[in-house]
């Protein structure tokens, strides 16, 4: 995927439920979420993680940054599990924040 050409993100209280396009665990009403909202190759879209997903993302991008993996290569809002899983650190991550919720693993074609 392209880089978007606009771009925001940031922490909200959710003041409805919301789905994590990570994980899927819904996102309670009160709770903090990370939302980004871009225009990606003319398409307006927009992506909520929840909090443990947020963290796990920034691992990602430390590992990205520090591979420096070109910006259009890094991991794609969606995929976050498998490059987790490819860089070795899902499976620890899921231990140390005790995911009882099930996470969505099916391969992204």
């Amino acid at each position: 995927m392209s880089l978007p050409t606009l771009y925001s993100d940031g922490i909200y209280k959710a003041r409805k439920p919301h789905r994590c396009c990570e994980c899927g665990a819904t996102i309670l009403p009160g709770q903090e979420y990370f939302r980004a909202d871009g225009l990606w190759e003319g398409s307006f879209d927009h992506y909520k993680r929840c909090l443990p997903c947020v963290e796990l993302a920034d691992e990602v991008l430390e590992i990205e940054r520090a591979g420096r993996v070109h910006e259009e290569e890094m991991t794609c809002f969606g995929y976050l599990f498998e490059s987790a899983h490819e860089y070795g650190i899902l499976d620890e991550w899921k231990r140390s924040k005790a995911i009882v919720t099930t996470i969505k693993e099916e391969p992204h074609e």
